[in-house]
């Protein structure tokens, strides 16, 4: 499994503990594991023999160089969104998004990326726009496969500059199909965006 690294802030998600309550929370966000946010997301009402489809989640990732709350990350049904002000930055240089799985019968996706660009942190319009599909970030997927892990990666550099506010969009979707439970870091996916003079 890639370890991502480099970035200035995340949004993160996992299957944790599907919204039960414990310590394993479903939706991150935030500069690193120990300067991070989170909240409750329920992939599913009701598992039966450990078969987990969340069907697809609209996800929204905000990052503005300026201002307080300067990250925020909405996830479609979770119990709030989250705003991180715990970090400063200039310019957006590029974004990766990672899809990962551990274990038999697993599978996460993305489909329906958006990336838009905007000159300032204040901006309403793009001045850029990148639509992505599944076909340019398959899923990370062990369903009808021996191996014990996999992952998707894409990494996305603009070809502009001065970009000072970015807007992700996207769908995830998170599967297990029984073979095991899965463990709370079984299935995530992460954005991770990259910006000059990052700093907490």
């Amino acid at each position: 499994m890639t370890e991502v690294t480099g970035f200035c802030v995340f949004g993160r998600v996992r299957f944790g503990a599907n919204g039960n309550g414990n310590s394993s929370t479903e939706c991150l966000v935030g500069r690193s594991s120990s300067s991070q946010i989170t909240t409750r997301k329920q992939w599913q009402a009701s598992v039966q023999d450990n078969v987990v489809d969340s069907d697809w989640v609209s996800v929204k990732l905000t990052a503005r160089a300026g201002g307080t709350d300067r990250v925020r990350w909405a996830v479609d049904g979770a119990s709030t969104p989250l705003e991180f002000s715990g970090v400063s930055y200039g310019e957006i240089t590029g974004v990766t998004f990672q899809a990962g799985v551990i274990g038999p019968g697993k599978r996460v996706s993305f489909d329906n990326i958006t990336i838009s660009l905007f000159t300032s942190d204040t901006a309403t319009v793009a001045a850029e726009s990148w639509p992505f599909t599944s076909e340019d970030l398959p899923p990370a997927s062990t369903i009808g496969s021996s191996e014990e892990e996999a992952e998707g990666l894409l990494e996305f550099t603009p070809d502009g500059s001065g970009y000072y506010k970015v807007v992700i969009d996207a769908d995830i979707r998170l599967e297990n199909d029984g073979t095991e439970a899965p463990a709370p870091d079984d299935l995530f996916a992460g954005i991770y965006i990259y910006a000059s003079n990052c700093s907490s």
